[in-house]
């Protein structure tokens, strides 16, 4: 984060109207809220149990036929991929607000304000298929906010400018699917070794 911002647009965030783009990022912020807790309480409950379905005959595809522990290590990986949206104060666009200069959203962690007078921003673009994922982390007092944003939902226009060159912000963007890709794969294994599965 090396510059204060250039632009900083109250039209990238959401508006007043409670639609869909509103309802799936309330829903995630449940979710994020939600999901650690079901990780924790199946993966001690595959454990407790494994002498009851880890000698279980292999399905046809020569995957234990057991779902307890199946479903405990996928609720495991789905927790340790998704952390940080559930450690970080990541909010989606859709419940972002900026008003008289401060920037209030709702995340996992609760709500949190932070002021754009002199704030920093650093901005990644991670690339997808047809439509790519805008991240801008805000730095200001008396916190920080990582603001995302689904081209999908808010176009291919910066959510918020830090004037960084295009290459710069995609190379970014790259890094952090790579580390989340990564993310995944540390998940899948953690859930297999915690739930006893692997």
């Amino acid at each position: 984060m090396t510059r204060p911002p250039r632009h900083l647009s109250a039209d990238a965030v959401a508006d007043d109207r409670p639609g869909v783009r509103y309802l799936v990022a309330r829903g995630l912020v449940v979710a994020g809220r939600v999901l650690p807790v079901l990780a924790v309480v199946s993966a001690v409950a595959a454990r407790a149990t494994r002498d009851t379905w880890f000698g279980a005959a292999p399905d046809t595809s020569g995957s234990s036929s057991a779902w307890l522990p199946q479903v405990a290590t996928l609720l495991v990986a789905l927790t340790v991929a998704a952390l940080p949206w559930l450690a970080l104060p990541v909010v989606s666009s859709a419940l972002a607000r900026i008003e008289d200069d401060t920037l209030t959203a709702t995340t996992v962690l609760g709500r949190r304000e932070v002021g754009l007078h002199r704030a920093r921003l650093w901005r990644a673009r991670v690339p997808g298929e047809q439509w790519g994922t805008q991240v801008v982390v805000v730095r200001g007092r008396p916190g920080m906010l990582v603001v995302t944003g689904s081209e999908l939902w808010v176009g291919d226009a910066p959510l918020l400018d830090d004037g960084a060159a295009r290459w710069r912000v995609t190379a970014r963007g790259v890094v952090l699917l790579a580390a989340q890709c990564l993310l995944v794969l540390v998940g899948v294994g953690v859930g297999g070794t915690v739930t006893g599965s692997f």
